[in-house]
């Protein structure tokens, strides 16, 4: 949801920490993108797991287009970015 992610853009960008510990806020917004359902969206629809979304290829690519516009922060919070989408 872009109002969360660039209502956020200043508080991320002020927040100070290791390049290799990921900012609270990151966390919380994970958190607030699983309540959503944009959670694990490149995976199809399967009895194992929870998050169903059930996109085909070229839906997901639509998807990964609007991630693209905030590449430092969308893939990380809806976890999909590499090499988590395979």
């Amino acid at each position: 949801n872009e109002r969360v992610v660039f209502a956020h853009h200043k508080k991320l960008a002020e927040e100070k920490g290791s390049r290799w510990v990921v900012p609270p806020l990151v966390e919380k917004l994970k958190v607030e993108a699983k309540k959503q359902g944009l959670w694990n969206l490149f995976l199809t629809k399967n009895k194992h797991h929870s998050f169903d979304q059930g996109l085909t290829n070229v839906e997901y690519a639509v998807l990964c287009e609007i991630l693209g516009r905030v590449p430092w922060l969308a893939p990380e919070v809806t976890n999909c970015a590499a090499p988590d989408t395979g």
